[in-house]
């Protein structure tokens, strides 16, 4: 079984402001018990929830999952119509605008690997990585292992 976590499903300002509360739940705990678990409890919620992939090449199937409390959630799908894995450049941007309104952009680029349909119209994520020569290296592995082959991508006209 090969899972991948993607990444956290709230931001990391949400993560830490979470982290905080699970101290004040443990604090208020001894005050008053049921509104000092609650606390702990949603805190724990939000920084424990995150989402991923898992593959299963045994079964040949895989699924995207969602984690809370470290209960994955998600359904199993037959990667029989991915046959393909490829590597995509993956650009992220975020302006933030000041009350003069000025901006400033922040641009991201990784490189992702995917599992491809055969018309590349179809692509699910498996990895993200920071350069290009290490996630051709990782899909090159994961290609041999899942018995898939690594391609260019170039969609299909339908």
């Amino acid at each position: 079984m090969i899972s991948i976590r993607h990444g956290f499903s709230f931001a990391m300002p949400i993560i830490i402001a979470a982290f905080v509360v699970t101290f004040l739940g443990i604090i208020s705990f001894f005050e008053s018990p049921i509104f000092g678990i609650g606390l702990i409890i949603a805190s724990i919620f939000v920084w424990s929830s995150s989402y991923g992939i898992q593959i299963n090449p045994t079964d040949k199937s895989y699924r995207e999952f969602g984690s809370v409390f470290g209960l994955k959630t998600g359904e199993w799908k037959p990667f029989d119509s991915l046959p393909f894995l490829t590597v995509l450049r993956n650009r992220e941007g975020m302006t933030v605008y000041s009350k003069s309104n000025r901006s400033t952009t922040s641009i991201d680029d990784s490189f992702c690997v995917y599992l491809l349909n055969a018309s590349h119209r179809k692509k699910v994520l498996v990895q993200k990585f920071d350069t290009k020569e290490l996630a051709i290296k990782n899909a090159s592995e994961l290609a041999s292992r899942l018995k898939k082959e690594l391609v260019e991508f170039d969609p299909v006209r339908i």
